[in-house]
């Protein structure tokens, strides 16, 4: 499932019926939460630096998004909102990428802003690009754009060269308005999805549970024999971790729960 995150910028019907066009699942959300448990995540945004930015603290996800660890991808305002700082608003970004977003300057070569139409990408690079061809035309509609930095993954001249895409680690942006063809690319750049995040942490999770297990068999052999309230809230205690970690691992509340009931059986049984 991909999140795009609603943060009230105005262009979220226009990314949705992308996302229906190439058959992607997706939802609009603002909860943390699920945008932490997606598989993807999109940033789109249209308007002002600063404004967006101001409706991102508002719902907190000026501290979330940085921490995202599944594909990421901003796109116009979204993409500029990952750099360090804005022009626009004096605004103060997010920090992922490291460029300054500057006003377009392309007035003295007679060329007109905002930057309105069909321009050409080079310079391409990573695996969001793989496959596009140099000098290719994408869309655009634009009056400030990030400068070229080392995460800039392909470039556009319009008076002077700026970013069209960036990309560092698992963070991507793109200032011109994506095709298809790069949201399909998009959605095959997914190194670790939550089911894969599970299984990584699984043996994890059984080592954790082997411990707990471990230093609840001594801690019960060694207590005093009459002190057998301390020995069946400490076997509550930990037992209840460990349901805890059942289910936010296995995420199957049932199966915790049965799981859990036995390990408390096995314990008392054992040891009172």
């Amino acid at each position: 499932m991909t999140a795009i995150v609603d943060y009230d910028t105005g262009n979220l019907r226009s990314v949705a019926d992308a996302m229906r066009r190439i058959g992607a699942e997706f939802t609009i959300t603002a909860y943390p939460a699920l945008l932490r448990g997606a598989d993807r995540v999109l940033l789109p945004g249209v308007g002002e630096a600063s404004s967006a930015m101001a409706k991102l603290r508002e719902r907190g996800l000026d501290l979330v998004i940085p921490t995202l660890t599944q594909p990421v991808l901003g796109i116009c305002i979204g993409m500029q909102l990952l750099c360090l700082d804005s022009e626009e608003g004096d605004a103060r970004c997010l920090g992922i990428f490291p460029a300054h977003v500057r006003r377009l300057k392309p007035a003295e070569n007679g060329l007109k802003i905002p930057h309105v139409g069909w321009n050409t990408v080079g310079g391409l690079r990573g695996t969001l690009l793989e496959g596009i061809d140099e000098e290719t035309y994408v869309y655009y509609v634009h009056s400030y754009a990030a400068e070229v930095c080392e995460a800039t993954i392909a470039r556009t001249d319009y008076g002077g060269e700026f970013s069209a895409a960036l990309g560092r680690g698992n963070f991507f942006g793109t200032q011109f308005h994506p095709e298809k063809i790069i949201l399909k690319k998009f959605f095959r750049i997914c190194p670790i999805t939550v089911k894969q995040h599970r299984k990584q942490y699984s043996e994890i999770h059984s080592n954790i549970k082997i411990s707990i297990s471990t230093m609840t068999i001594l801690f019960c052999a060694f207590s005093h024999k009459h002190s057998y309230f301390f020995i069946n809230l400490n076997i509550l205690c930990i037992c209840c971790f460990a349901h805890f970690l059942d289910f936010l691992f296995i995420k199957d509340l049932k199966k915790s729960f049965l799981h859990n009931v036995f390990l408390t059986l096995f314990f008392r049984s054992a040891f009172l």
